[in-house]
């Protein structure tokens, strides 16, 4: 890819933007759920359209990511470094976050995740990261 390319400005500012985006959807998946642990379905929900409509554009925007990164316009081999590699490092992070949490808290096909459940994946969790 062409170095310059990566270093302009309107590149960099579509990183951002996707950044921001990101940010707001798991901000309001965090959200949704602390509504729907108060109880309050009117707020619950309306946090629900957002964070739909911002995974929509996400995945919209990571689209048009990636065929401008991997088009067959670009001829030569493909380094992604500085800026972009970060980048797709934080949204790689904040896309693991959020399977996290849907994992963890929305029911699944055999039935939600028991408490107790719950605790043994997180000790599990917790118990390897201290080895």
């Amino acid at each position: 890819m062409n170095k310059g390319f990566q270093n302009s400005m309107l590149f960099e500012a579509f990183l951002y933007f996707i950044l921001i985006v990101k940010i707001l959807f798991v901000f309001y998946l965090f959200m949704k759920v602390t509504e729907s642990r108060k109880g309050n379905k009117k707020k619950e929900k309306k946090y629900k359209d957002y964070e739909e409509k911002l995974h929509s554009l996400f995945t919209f925007c990571m689209g048009i990511l990636l065929i401008i990164l991997f088009s067959g316009i670009n001829r030569g081999p493909i380094c992604v470094d500085g800026h972009t590699k970060f980048f797709l490092f934080v949204f790689g992070v904040l896309s693991l976050t959020q399977l996290m949490q849907n994992f963890i808290h929305n029911p699944h096909p055999y039935g939600s995740f028991s408490n107790e459940l719950k605790n043994k994946i997180i000790h599990t969790v917790e118990k390897k990261e201290k080895n």
